[in-house]
């Protein structure tokens, strides 16, 4: 009965090791969450600041403010409003 067991405890182990591993992705995707979410605020300052200075160019601040909300788009989180 060497065999039989020893191949169980192996498997038992490389489970454990996989649940771990999962565990740890699990982590980076949240980081990755809030790092988007800081990217969000990021953006939200930018667009208040050009909403008070009342930039002239009303061109540059529009096409600024459109690939900043397609960024925003890119991570699903928000969607485009026009």
């Amino acid at each position: 009965m060497k065999g039989p067991t020893w191949q169980m405890s192996l498997l038992a182990s490389q489970q454990q090791q996989q649940q771990q591993q999962q565990q740890q992705q699990q982590q980076q995707q949240q980081q990755q969450q809030q790092q988007q979410q800081q990217q969000q605020q990021q953006q939200q300052q930018q667009q208040q600041q050009q909403q008070q200075q009342q930039q002239q160019d009303t061109s540059l601040a529009s096409a600024v403010f459109s690939a900043a909300t397609s960024r925003v788009d890119m991570s699903g989180v928000w969607t485009r409003t026009e």
